[in-house]
């Protein structure tokens, strides 16, 4: 684990913010800045909610992922580039989160989530995403995250899609035409879960037959990632009064 940056409540003035208080003004753009979200997956989907979260100004970010970057990603993700293969996600993520703005902190945790080390991660965030590919540790994550009343984006993946106008955003229960959110609400039933779980998901029909290796493109997944943190940073801005009480009682 890893914690980089710092977060100065006076910097909300500061030009990196002007565009941003000119749309949501400063009490939301301090809502913003004490606001703590953690983002489990930094792949194609999770590398851009990511980024949208530290380019709104959030203060605090707990970022999960136990990977290093792959040739294979420089196609969809925002952390792959030529320099960066070889390194670990969470650390190319955070460096390039301080480059955009030093005022964030960041906190990384390399590991695969499992139901058994979810309670390692001890950061009072009060929002996250989930942008893990495996069902299993969805499953773990979704679980913990609501028996702890947390605020939380499920996405379903963006893999062998091509139509960006097909992307929707719906409870569990709702969600349709998509064999990966279909799997996990077969899997979320077996531990008593039918509902309450945001999902961003592809009504389009999976293209692609190669099944060693699903087929991707540079703009799905980050759809799927941005409409993520956009419904993420709604939230804090509509709950300005639980970000404060909540980064008070961190602050003791």
């Amino acid at each position: 684990m890893r914690a980089t940056g710092s977060i100065n409540e006076g910097l909300v003035n500061s030009l990196f913010y002007e565009r941003t208080i000119a749309l949501v003004g400063t009490e939301g753009m301090s809502s913003l800045s004490r606001a703590c979200v953690a983002v489990f997956g930094i792949g194609g989907v999770g590398s851009y909610a990511f980024e949208a979260l530290v380019r709104a100004g959030v203060g605090k970010l707990v970022i999960i992922d136990a990977d290093e970057v792959e040739e294979s990603n420089c196609n969809r993700q925002l952390i792959a580039l030529k320099s960066t293969i070889g390194t670990a996600k969470v650390d190319v993520a955070a460096q390039r989160a301080l480059d955009i703005n030093p005022h964030c902190k960041v906190e990384t945790h390399r590991t695969f989530i499992t139901s058994e080390n979810l309670h390692l991660i001890k950061s009072k965030f009060t929002h996250a995403i989930d942008a893990i590919d495996s069902i299993e540790s969805k499953i773990s994550l979704i679980r913990f995250l609501k028996d702890h009343n947390i605020f939380f984006v499920s996405c379903m993946g963006g893999a062998q899609r091509l139509d960006p106008t097909k992307v929707r955003v719906a409870d569990i229960s709702r969600t349709f035409g998509c064999p990966h959110a279909k799997s996990v609400r077969r899997r979320l039933r077996t531990v008593g879960i039918e509902k309450g779980v945001r999902c961003v998901f592809s009504i389009e029909q999976p293209k692609g037959q190669d099944r060693k290796h699903r087929g991707s493109i540079s703009y799905v997944p980050g759809i799927i990632g941005l409409t993520a943190a956009g419904i993420v940073i709604l939230d804090i801005l509509q709950h300005h009064d639980i970000i404060r009480e909540m980064h008070e009682k961190c602050a003791q």
